[in-house]
């Protein structure tokens, strides 16, 4: 019987979600971050936050990948 996800099952759902994030999440959550910062009258950190989320999303993406790696062992 198996034991969790494995590495390759890990690597296809990175690459789905890379994808599906260049095709379509990533310019929708573009828009409606500067549509937010725009309309909310955001300054600063809030800011530079809302307008670089698929930066973050991207970042976090990668830790994530990481950490499994990690604690996988």
């Amino acid at each position: 019987m198996a034991e969790g996800t494995g590495p390759v099952a890990v690597i296809i759902l990175v690459m789905v979600f890379v994808i599906a994030w260049a095709i379509f999440l990533g310019k929708f959550v573009g828009d409606v971050g500067q549509y937010f910062v725009e309309t909310s009258g955001l300054t600063g950190i809030e800011a530079f936050v809302v307008s670089n989320l698929n930066l973050f999303i991207f970042i976090f993406l990668l830790l994530g990948t990481m950490a499994w790696m990690y604690f996988r062992g």
